[in-house]
């Protein structure tokens, strides 16, 4: 049986497109409204460590945070983020899986985070990704958030855990 030359391309094509069309996903703009509304967390907290877990071919990163403060919800002192991807060594290659949005956390790293529980106790994912997401650091001595949902401004803690408190007054 003779195959045109085209045909191997033409089924290549349409089996890549299959399989790859259950992996995207669209992240909606929020605000700060609408993060405080998802989120059934916002907690000041100090990543502690994370760990990378492979399954299937599919990693995703454990962090463990310590809590310093919490604005909305009650968590305990430690909790976990799941994070989608990260990357990991097998034999004597590192391999990584990247999710675009998915913010970057390091050990010492103090941030102020927008968390949705998950069906795991004390497990949280980051509301609408890297939105979710405002890492804290030092301005003349007072702690100042800076990420999209500042408009790229430096905010003050304290400033912006006041504007949430007087939301979820209302």
């Amino acid at each position: 049986m003779k195959y045109k030359p085209y045909a191997w391309a033409v089924a290549l094509t349409v089996s890549v497109a299959m399989s790859n069309s259950s992996l995207a996903t669209t992240t909606e703009q929020l605000d700060l409204s609408g993060m405080a509304d998802a989120a059934s967390a916002i907690v000041t907290a100090e990543v502690v460590s994370s760990e990378v877990q492979s399954t299937d071919n599919r990693s995703r990163t454990l962090v463990t945070l310590r809590v310093t403060d919490e604005i909305k919800g009650d968590t305990e002192e430690f909790i976990t983020v799941e994070l989608p991807g990260g990357s990991f060594s097998r034999g004597r290659f590192r391999i990584g899986q990247v999710s675009a949005g998915t913010p970057q956390l390091y050990p010492n790293q103090d941030a102020l985070l927008f968390l949705a529980g998950t069906q795991q106790t004390n497990t949280y994912k980051i509301v609408g990704h890297s939105q979710g997401y405002m890492a804290i650091r030092e301005v003349s001595g007072e702690p100042v958030l800076q990420n999209t949902t500042t408009g790229g401004a430096g905010v003050p803690v304290s400033e912006m855990k006041q504007k949430i408190i007087e939301m979820e007054a209302q």
